[in-house]
């Protein structure tokens, strides 16, 4: 089991909302992150998780960014790993408008955890989740026409209609207008800010040795090492 697969694995047992929705057979890819929901409640206890596994990777601290809407972005950095940033996405939901396309417990009610202890989602689950979130994602198409059964039953499970949600990640412009405006019960005023963490993560996640003493001005940061 890779690094990044025992991460997976102790935030799912830690948290139950936790779910890798990317890439969930090969979890990170190499030079990669972890993407994955997980309910505002569960934040605290995969942080803790996070911690300690880059403790044990031999990490100075992590930080936590909050600058994403509805997002907690944590990120390993320092020590062993050198000018690299470990980067770990907690999507609570993903806003469309003043609603979202999906949140974190809906999510978790269509996964399963695999052989390897890792909450993660069906290709087709997974396809939906990933068009909706970006239209342009040619791969997140064919796992979603590969498993028409995974992307309904997914689709079941969120706040939209199916037949809306379908649509809107087969490609329908209409469709994620409509989405964006459907009535929904939660609405966010929050907006994307941009900060020091945001721009590193960017820039193919490096950042020199003096980075990490900068965002201690801005950004919540956990000493691990």
């Amino acid at each position: 089991m890779s690094e990044w697969q025992a991460l997976a694995a102790d935030a799912s047992a830690a948290a139950p909302s936790f779910v890798v929705w990317k890439h969930g057979d090969r979890i990170a890819r190499a030079g990669g992150d972890l993407d994955a929901t997980a309910a505002r409640s569960d934040w605290q206890a995969v942080g803790q998780v996070v911690e300690h596994w880059a403790a044990e990777l031999g990490c100075i601290a992590v930080v936590h960014c909050p600058h994403v809407p509805a997002r907690l972005v944590l990120v390993a950095a320092g020590g062993a790993v050198g000018d690299a940033l470990l980067q770990v996405d907690l999507v609570a939901r993903r806003p469309v408008g003043a609603g979202s396309w999906f949140d974190a417990e809906s999510v978790a009610a269509a996964a399963f955890v695999d052989e390897r202890g890792v909450r993660r989602l069906s290709p087709g689950a997974e396809g939906l989740l990933r068009a909706l979130d970006d239209p342009t994602d040619a791969a997140a198409r064919a796992l979603l026409d590969g498993d028409r059964a995974g992307a309904e039953a997914m689709a079941e499970q969120l706040g939209l209609p199916r037949t809306l949600l379908l649509r809107a990640a087969q490609g329908s412009s209409v469709a994620r207008v409509i989405g964006a405006a459907w009535p929904q019960r939660e609405h966010s005023l929050q907006r994307y800010r941009p900060c020091a963490v945001t721009r590193a993560l960017g820039q193919e996640r490096r950042a020199p040795p003096e980075w990490l003493d900068a965002v201690r001005a801005t950004h919540e940061v956990h000493d691990v090492g």
